[in-house]
């Protein structure tokens, strides 16, 4: 086990519920249009709160974080798992989304999660990154505590672009400091 997931280990699932009404929340789930959708870093529920008439699954790393939620949503299905091992058949789901999960991930990891993600999008993948104010101004995010990348924005798009199946990016910012990449994808390949 990594010590950014020893760290989020020890999280009360208790401390995220204040941001259960974030904005970005409530854009994504507004992007998401049909059919069945997988959260990657589901946290607490903060998503499926707004789409909980979906086919939802959420997967999190966070054993303790899925036995909250499997308590307090039975209706839906949580997975422990994280995105660099998704357990789940290619274009299994016809939309996901990753929500401040990259920022936590180190480096070398960023490559395989998209490509694991895009794995198992049938269509619509949307990426949310927290882009804090104290970072770089070409940076995603900080170094350091629960932050662990340090890239700039055409590197991760790279990243995305030079997959077969993608088609389109769209970029949509969400106050205070956050974007959202809405990530088009080819249904054949």
């Amino acid at each position: 086990m990594r010590e950014h997931e020893r760290w989020w280990s020890r999280v009360d699932p208790s401390l995220f519920l204040a941001n259960n009404n974030r904005e970005s929340y409530a854009v994504v789930a507004g992007m998401l249009t049909e059919g069945s959708v997988l959260e990657v870093g589901c946290g607490v529920g903060s998503l499926y709160k707004h789409i909980n008439d979906r086919d939802y699954t959420g997967i999190d790393i966070t054993r303790n974080f899925i036995e909250y939620l499997r308590k307090r949503h039975p209706e839906a299905t949580f997975k422990e798992a994280g995105i660099l091992a998704i357990p789940y058949g290619d274009k299994e789901f016809d939309e996901s989304a990753c929500m401040s999960v990259f920022e936590h991930m180190h480096p070398e990891d960023v490559e395989k999660g998209i490509t694991e993600l895009i794995r198992v999008t049938k269509s619509l993948m949307l990426i949310e990154l927290c882009i804090p104010p104290w970072s770089a101004p070409a940076s995603i995010s900080n170094s350091g505590g629960a932050y662990n990348n340090r890239y700039n924005e055409s590197e991760f798009l790279g990243y995305i672009e030079s997959n077969p199946r993608f088609k389109s990016v769209e970029k949509v910012k969400v106050p205070p400091h956050h974007v959202v990449y809405k990530v088009n994808l080819r249904t054949t390949k």
